[in-house]
């Protein structure tokens, strides 16, 4: 009793992660924020929240760059969510006029 007994099981590999799944730039931003990714395909679903969650803007990446007119949104922090079925990804976005 007492005695541990510890059973340490290292992987035989290691899952392949995307390096750049997901390219928002520039950030900080001024005028227009691009997207780019190679996951998330043309028809996916952008969102643009701010940080209480409201929705600032929205709508669907295009094929290759998908560009983000914001010269209306003010100044500040934001995220910018991807959604394609089941897959999320959250991006944070600064947004500097």
């Amino acid at each position: 009793r007492g005695a541990w007994d510890f059973r340490i099981q290292t992987p035989l590999s290691t899952p392949q992660v995307n390096s750049n799944p997901i390219r928002v730039f520039p950030n900080p931003a001024n005028d227009v924020v691009s997207i780019q990714s190679e996951t998330y395909k043309a028809g996916a679903n952008f969102t643009l929240l701010d940080l209480a969650g409201k929705l600032i803007k929205s709508g669907k990446l295009q094929k290759g760059t998908t560009q983000i007119p914001i010269g209306d949104v003010n100044s500040g922090v934001y995220f910018i969510v991807l959604q394609d079925g089941s897959r999320k990804k959250i991006d944070k976005l600064i947004i500097s006029h």
